[in-house]
């Protein structure tokens, strides 16, 4: 449970990560949101995840 928590909270880093790089490149501003808004989801799951007992 503890493995799959943190390779949730990798992912969604990696989306963010993408998403700032697509932002820096300027093609979409909504790419860009989308990406940084489902890395967080992303994360926060994989932070739920790895709180539990």
């Amino acid at each position: 449970m503890k493995v799959a928590a943190k390779g949730l909270e990798a992912l969604g880093i990696a989306c963010v990560m993408i998403g700032l790089a697509e932002g820096i490149l300027g093609t979409t501003m909504w790419m860009e949101l989308y990406l940084s808004a489902a890395g967080i989801i992303v994360f926060l799951a994989g932070r739920r995840l790895g709180k539990r007992p």
